[in-house]
């Protein structure tokens, strides 16, 4: 065991738990501000985002491009249809293009293919449509579906708008998949992140998911850039490996525990060395048959505890091991230091911890009880000790016994320091011997 005394390990648990608490403490301290960091990131990468895709958007907005044909104005459509055919032929992603005068379609190209719905009113069509002339302002909407072929498209509608008045409308419907590749979403995973592009629709009813790059994430911790096309525009990103990845949290809880670990074991072999060289010191004040202190470790322990306890109730028990020296010299060595071990174990087993024992001579032993001598408990504890002193062995055919004898001496009634309280203690003991002898 690391400690002999249990109560040793009260102070040691209590810094294993505040070591292992600050460890835990540190680790979350790092975990939220790599999170911190890395959410920062996130929220740079979107802004960079954003910038690019309304460059994008602006150069695929064709309805806005087109309006420098004032088709309303001139009304004349040879311009606008002219640039119009251009454009198809140009660029494939576009399905078609349309002109409203007032709510009226009044043009659209290719005109094979939509011709169809030329006439139609501006409430026969989505929404978005109406949408564009009541906020009087460009709208970008999609995905839709385009009402004669279902194509999914992007609709880019730009009103005019003449002295505040809503005159008409340019519309440009893209192909979807086409739009979706000009977003510029490929630079988030470049970046290492996975992302949700959706949007409310016109009416604010529901969520339509335009983009993801895995639809099985839970995106609910995302950092989330919201934008206005008009319709409520939302992109939410989140790093491929999560905010805090499993490397790094592997990464953190290692450290963080070794370095409690260590800490730890620094503690402990600080520990142990205070312990080793009290344990040595001691070792200088230690009798070596007995493993008992001798007079001058008693004296300096025992004045070293009252000086740090002035107030101490203090009973030193002096026995005198009579016809110890005789049975001694008859008996080996093992039987000699079996039976000093012996006292040794009983004062562990009789008084408490704390008590501090010396032998003062071939014969004597002192104890120091740091108890109230008057109480019933040490007179017991007294008295079951010295009937385990009792030694007995065969001499030359008869039996010869150790026999021992005691008295006691009380703090500060006899002495105010150990020296002087066992000068007392073996005047009292001589004391009493002779007034024993005395009557016998």
């Amino acid at each position: 065991m690391f400690f002999k005394d249990k109560r040793k390990w009260i102070p040691f648990g209590i810094l294993i738990v505040f070591v292992i608490g600050t460890a835990v403490l540190v680790r979350s301290e790092i975990q939220s501000a790599s999170v911190q960091k890395r959410q920062k990131e996130a929220q740079t990468a979107l802004s960079f985002f954003y910038e690019n895709l309304s460059v994008n958007f602006e150069k695929l907005n064709y309805a806005k491009q087109l309006s420098y044909t004032d088709p309303y104005l001139d009304r004349d459509l040879t311009l606008f249809e002219q640039v119009s055919l251009r454009l198809l032929a140009e660029y494939s992603a576009i399905e078609a293009i349309a002109y409203f005068e007032g709510d009226t379609l009044t043009a659209v190209y290719p005109k094979e293919e939509y011709g169809e719905v030329v006439g139609k009113e501006l409430r026969e069509f989505s929404y978005s449509y109406t949408l564009a002339k009541v906020i009087k302002d460009g709208v970008i909407e999609g995905p839709e579906q385009l009402g004669v072929n279902q194509k999914d498209v992007f609709l880019f509608l730009y009103p005019m708008i003449v002295e505040n008045e809503y005159k008409g409308e340019i519309a440009a419907a893209l192909d979807r998949d086409y739009v979706i590749s000009q977003m510029g979403l490929g630079f988030l995973e470049e970046a290492g992140y996975d992302y949700e592009l959706w949007r409310v629709n016109s009416m604010g009813e529901n969520k339509n998911v335009i983009a993801v790059s895995d639809s099985s994430i839970d995106f609910s911790d995302a950092v989330k850039f919201t934008f206005s096309l008009p319709a409520v525009w939302t992109l939410s990103i989140i790093p491929e490996n999560g905010w805090f990845s499993v490397k790094q949290r592997v990464a953190v809880n290692v450290c963080c525990g070794a370095a409690a670990l260590l800490i730890i074991t620094l503690a402990m072999l600080a520990w142990r060395i205070t312990e080793q060289k009290r344990e040595l010191y001691k070792a200088g004040y230690t009798e070596p048959d007995s493993g008992l202190y001798t007079v001058e470790g008693f004296c300096n322990f025992v004045d070293r505890r009252i000086g740090r306890r002035p107030q101490t109730s203090l009973c030193v028990l002096y026995v005198r091991l009579s016809n110890f020296r005789r049975l001694s010299g008859a008996a080996s060595r093992e039987e000699v230091l079996a039976y000093l071990g012996r006292i040794r174990g009983s004062i562990g087993e009789n008084f408490p911890a704390g008590t501090l024992a010396a032998r003062l001579g071939e014969e004597v032993i002192a104890i120091a009880l740091f108890e109230d001598r008057e109480s019933g408990a040490a007179e017991e504890m007294i008295e079951e000790f010295v009937l385990q002193l009792f030694w007995k062995r065969s001499m030359n055919g008869k039996k010869e016994f150790v026999n021992p004898e005691y008295c006691t001496v009380s703090y500060p009634a006899d002495g105010s320091h150990a020296a002087e309280l066992l000068r007392h203690a073996a005047e009292r003991f001589e004391r009493e011997f002779k007034e024993k002898e005395q009557m016998v």
